[in-house]
């Protein structure tokens, strides 16, 4: 929709009515809930002698500008839900329950000021009044956006992406049967590629979340497909982190992203590397799906995209900026991780430029979209648009695959799109054998048809795309 464009031009009287009915009835539970305009409660100013009162008026002044009372709230509300729900159908709009809307109104006084929490309480609100979606709206997730940070809200954005995020956990040890220091903990990547404003407390971000029930990280267990975390192992968050530990130069000079818990004072230590996960639970899916996940998310206007080519100078722009920062100047390339980075970029552009082909229209790479849409690449034909899952693999994990995209096509079903939305899972594999891959095809094809769930797949092997696109090879 154009900015400035108002709703009223797009729906009957009727229709509007509707939605702004629905809305009103917000705005009366915000009525109902008592706002006080004095920081300060009477029966409390009683008791304090007046110089006190007068440094506590002082110190809690500030606060006057930050809490939202009900007239702002009110005009806030109705303004994000009738943006929210402008592709809902008339019909389906409903009034939420008191359970949801009441505590969600009373604390938006106070997240006011963050917009990313105070965007969390209007999408919770917003689901409560879609008959198709208020099965998602539970009255505890207001609690839980309560005792979520900014940052942490935006790692639940990311929790659409994947069911599994890799997470490490580096200890020190002085020797066989001495014993190992908890050095760091719950160490991932997941905070940087959230945009988090203080990811140095992303050990701290992943513990809350597991508080809340939003996931948990298993002791024990690890990732089967070791490639995942090749990234993680390789980022400065953990090279610093290692440095620190068995390097005592490196104590007092390197800067490091994650501060240790407790302080090595021996001139010898072994890292110890203790690969985990985090698993996001049910609950923590249904949590991000109700109060994260917009009513028309994914449309092309609404997020930022970038063609294969300028995907491909983007990529070649990173790369050769790590080997700027390399101290010694050696090529990634030299490096196993580096040669992965390279098929995985490779395979992904390839696969790409082969869907151009085969469809005959531009397929754009999802460069940014503030949230992880929980697709890579996006393309539109006749009848509508197709998000695309793409998957490089040299160890294929069929069923996962499917189960990810079978989830990525469920969060846009009944959903009331004005643009119908399919899904395509796009798998590049490298050393599989033809055999193997028929095989995963017939056992995804399987899954999706137990599952209900309509996905269409492609296959392509790496050698093959690089014989296609790179004549010279």
């Amino acid at each position: 929709m154009p900015s400035g464009c108002k709703l009223d031009n797009l729906v009957t009287l009727s229709d509007e009515n509707k939605i702004r009915d629905a809305a009103d009835a917000v705005r009366g539970i915000a009525e109902a809930v008592p706002l006080y305009q004095d920081v300060l409660q009477p029966a409390l100013r009683d008791e304090v002698a007046p110089t006190l009162r007068g440094m506590v008026r002082v110190a809690l002044a500030p606060l006057n500008s930050l809490i939202w009372g009900y007239d702002r709230i009110a005009d806030w509300l109705q303004s994000r839900l009738e943006a929210k729900l402008q592709d809902v159908p008339p019909e389906r709009i409903v009034t939420p329950l008191p359970t949801i809307a009441g505590p969600a109104v009373e604390n938006l006084r106070f997240a006011a000021e963050e917009p990313t929490l105070r965007e969390m309480y209007a999408t919770l609100l917003a689901t409560a009044m879609d008959a198709n979606t208020v099965h998602l709206a539970h009255p505890s997730f207001v609690e839980v956006i309560k005792q979520l940070t900014p940052d942490e809200a935006k790692i639940v954005g990311h929790f659409s992406r994947r069911a599994r995020f890799p997470v490490v956990s580096i200890g020190a040890a002085l020797g066989p049967g001495k014993g190992l220091l908890d050095v760091f903990r719950h160490l991932s990547l997941l905070p940087l590629e959230a945009g988090c404003i203080n990811p140095a407390a992303g050990p701290v971000y992943l513990e809350n979340l597991c508080r809340l029930g939003l996931a948990t990280i298993p002791q024990g267990s690890y990732l089967r497909n070791q490639d995942l975390y090749a990234p993680l192992l390789s980022h400065r968050v953990i090279t610093s982190s290692i440095a620190y530990i068995q390097d005592p130069e490196a104590r007092g000079s390197a800067p490091l992203l994650i501060p240790p818990r407790v302080a090595l004072t021996s001139s010898y230590y072994k890292a110890h590397i203790d690969k985990q996960f985090l698993d996001i639970s049910d609950f923590g899916r249904e949590f991000a799906e109700a109060c994260i996940s917009p009513s028309a998310e994914g449309r092309l206007d609404d997020i930022v995209m970038m063609s294969v080519d300028e995907w491909r100078e983007r990529i070649e722009r990173l790369v050769a900026n790590a080997k700027a920062e390399r101290p010694d100047g050696a090529a990634m390339s030299k490096e196993p991780i580096g040669d992965l980075r390279y098929r995985v970029e490779k395979a992904e552009e390839y696969a790409l430029k082969q869907l151009e082909r085969e469809f005959g229209v531009p397929v754009y790479r999802v460069a940014a979209a503030g949230r992880d849409r929980g697709y890579d690449a996006m393309f539109r034909l006749s009848n509508g648009e197709v998000a695309v899952e793409l998957k490089y693999t040299e160890n294929p994990k069929w069923h996962e695959y499917a189960a990810m995209a079978a989830s990525t096509a469920r969060r846009f079903s009944g959903r009331g799109r004005a643009i119908p939305l399919s899904v395509l899972l796009v798998i590049v594999t490298h050393g599989v054998t033809q055999r193997e891959q028929d095989r995963g095809v017939a056992l995804m094809a399987q899954d999706f048809a137990t599952d209900n769930i309509e996905v269409k797949v492609r296959v392509f092997s790496y050698d093959a795309l690089i014989r296609t696109f790179e004549k010279t090879a």
